[in-house]
């Protein structure tokens, strides 16, 4: 098993949640309204909800260098949009009014 893989996550999410902003994590759910991908491979999911998230905006990141994992997010939220369907996120930090998800799913 390749530790190092284990240990950059782990090292960023601990930075993420001992961040002076950082809130409480929790679901949130919505409509996909828009999806981006930046050219550092983060995913940039704008919902569009009746109310905001926790972290005060409708704007969740998924932070993480082009990966397997990250591809895969990207692949299923890309269909979720074109079906139309919803997601829960499970918001694990914030950072301003951004929230960073570590967990999401259909609805």
């Amino acid at each position: 098993m390749n530790y190092k893989l284990l240990t950059i996550p782990a090292l960023f999410l601990s930075m993420l949640c001992c961040a002076p902003d950082a809130k409480a994590a929790g679901w949130y759910s919505g409509s996909i309204k828009n999806v981006e991908l930046t050219s550092l491979g983060e995913i940039l999911l704008f919902l569009d909800a009746p109310s905001n998230h926790e972290c005060g905006s409708k704007r969740v990141d998924y932070v993480t260098p082009n990966d397997a994992p990250g591809r895969s997010i990207l692949a299923a939220l890309l269909a979720w949009q074109a079906q139309g369907k919803g997601v829960r996120v499970y918001i694990a930090s914030c950072s301003g009014s951004i929230g960073f998800f570590s967990t999401i799913i259909d609805e």
